[in-house]
């Protein structure tokens, strides 16, 4: 059977690309141990995409299948879907903990049957929830329904459905479904490309910032075909990128009200947020009592820096200090984060990922944002160099931002890059690791060829990581113009009310002094298959008018902001 019946990708050539769209299953009662070894050996063989198994079986499986790429999934309420929510979600968590990467849960037929809506939607929410931050995906036992129980099991938002037919009806035929309610709404967020000093900006040390201008001005101009035409250049001025006379995409700016110039206070801002005091700071370094309470805490053998660095810099000063000692590089910026680095085969990245938990769970009490986990290669001073196994540890946001209201409506929310970490999975169904941005565009591609209905989020982070930070106006546009040339194909994914909408989250501008991040306004750029020419946005008062947005298009309230949906849908 197709898993995306809604909607399915069209599949590539060759036995490998069709093998990795695969769950290899097998939930036979009488499954035996060589039966589970042969499915997970086939699994790796093949290149499958998963071992699907019952829950009782997963830690087997994923014991097996450990270090090959092949995702162990676990389904609950096999096979009728009649077990109690209590046992399904007893079950989901102890999938969980023996390894599931994701899990499958059956939908309560009887319950749909009888119209008993508000328990199949309590039933999946309570799974859902106790599955956070893995994937679920509902089982339709497609021979027992109709197709007008297809349909409202699809308006009861089951997120995308995996169709099983039942043994015993060999014509129960999958017809396409689109839901009459929901399309997609991608954001992309092209992490510090900050459009013009906001209002404030001399009071964080920023006059003049400008991202998006200053890089353009010492690169000898952005060369950006599509952002050109969408109407990046009516937002601020850029050399190389004109302002358009009929843009394609609605265009404008957003201000933050926040206080703070970080990427969680950004990101957070987006789905709602306002932090009326900002994070706590460190420009001298953390407290003894921190550290030592970190120390403590964490089991590290000790430390060196805890100062504020350039994430490059002090891999050159310390770097080599590290791998004689073994201990760890810790280190901040203006921002309110701890950063942790290690060189890979001197601290096992597990380690390094425990050492930053602790440093989160510690840190919340002296008002820490986040935890930066920066793993690096290389043996000398000159040829250290950070990897993209970088791990962010944010604080958890306050509950009710606009993510967990889509989550509750049933909306499914995809998140790509640091946006899981950034949220710490809070409404998030389904997070994606990126390598960096090539690996993210590819991977926003892939996701609208399978995704049905619901909410892509992506961040896309080379452009500050790597540029921004850096200070490498050149490099920042040589990344501009590779997000522009792979638009076109992201845009020509979207169908009928599908939505993309582009931004920021903060500015570095990478003219400016110093490594940090800057105060600035940030871009919009609001992209409809369905209108021939954008609307000017004009600035907005606040991040938070993007959620806003983001919820009325899906038919949620908003905790603050002002929509501009209909200015773009």
């Amino acid at each position: 059977m197709n898993d995306a019946w809604y909607n399915a990708p069209a599949m590539a050539d060759g036995p490998a690309p069709l093998a990795s769209m695969i769950d290899h299953t097998l939930l036979k009662p009488g499954a035996t141990h060589e039966d589970l070894v042969k499915l997970c050996d086939e699994a790796r063989r093949y290149g499958f995409a998963t071992v699907c198994v019952s829950s009782g079986n997963v830690a087997l499986c994923a014991r097996l299948l450990e270090g090959c790429g092949v995702r162990p999934i676990a389904v609950v309420g096999f096979p009728s879907g009649t077990a109690a929510t209590a046992d399904k979600v007893r079950e989901t968590r102890e999938a969980i903990s023996a390894g599931a990467a994701e899990i499958d849960m059956v939908l309560h037929v009887g319950r749909l049957k009888a119209k008993d809506y508000g328990y199949v939607e309590s039933d999946i929410r309570e799974v859902v929830q106790a599955a956070r931050p893995r994937a679920v995906k509902v089982i339709l036992e497609t021979g027992a329904l109709s197709r007008d129980e297809k349909v409202i099991a699809w308006r009861e938002r089951t997120g995308w459905a995996r169709a099983r037919a039942w043994p015993s009806s060999p014509s129960s035929a999958l017809h396409p479904l689109e839901s009459p309610e929901m399309g997609r709404f991608v954001v992309i967020v092209i992490d510090s490309c900050g459009a013009g000093e906001l209002p404030d900006a001399t009071a964080y040390g920023d006059a003049g910032a400008n991202t998006l201008g200053n890089c353009a001005r010492k690169a000898g101009g952005l060369r950006v075909p599509t952002f050109q035409g969408w109407g990046l250049g009516n937002i601020t001025a850029i050399a190389g990128c004109p302002p358009a006379s009929s843009p394609r995409a609605a265009f404008g700016r957003m201000s933050e009200q926040s206080q703070g110039k970080d990427t969680t206070t950004g990101h957070w801002e987006m789905m709602g947020v306002v932090l009326e005091k900002g994070f706590t700071t460190f420009p001298n370094g953390f407290p003894p009592e921190l550290m030592q309470e970190w120390l403590r805490s964490s089991g590290a053998p000790g430390y060196l820096g805890n100062k504020p660095a350039s994430g490059t810099e002090i891999l050159d000063e310390l770097g080599e200090e590290h791998l004689r000692t073994g201990f760890p590089i810790v280190y901040t910026s203006a921002d309110s984060v701890f950063q942790i680095a290690a060189q890979e085969e001197k601290v096992p990245l597990q380690t390094l990922y425990a050492w930053c938990e602790a440093a989160r769970t510690v840190g919340k009490r002296y008002g820490l944002a986040r935890v930066i986990a920066r793993p690096f290669v290389g043996d000398r001073r000159g040829g250290f160099k950070r990897t993209y196994n970088r791990r962010d540890f944010s604080q958890p946001p306050p509950k009710g931002t606009v993510l967990d209201l889509l989550a509750q409506k049933g909306v499914r929310t995809i998140g790509l890059g640091k946006i899981p970490d950034i949220y710490d999975g809070q409404g998030i169904a389904e997070g994606i690791h990126t390598e960096g941005n090539a690996d993210g565009l590819r991977k926003t591609c892939e996701i609208l060829d399978r995704m049905g209905p619901g909410f892509l989020f992506v961040n896309l982070v080379d452009t500050d990581m790597l540029f921004g930070h850096r200070r490498d106006a050149p490099g920042y546009a040589r990344a501009m113009a590779e997000i522009d040339a792979a638009l076109p194909a992201i845009a020509g994914r979207l169908r009928g009310d599908d939505l993309l909408l582009l931004t920021a989250d903060h500015g570095c501008d990478p003219t400016f002094p110093g490594s940090d991040h800057t105060r600035e306004y940030v871009p919009v750029l609001a992209w409809s298959p369905s209108r021939a020419s954008g609307a000017d946005l004009g600035v907005r008062d606040s991040f938070c008018d993007l959620g806003a947005t983001v919820a009325e298009y899906f038919g949620v309230a908003a905790p603050r902001g002002k929509s501009f949906l209909r200015a773009v849908a």
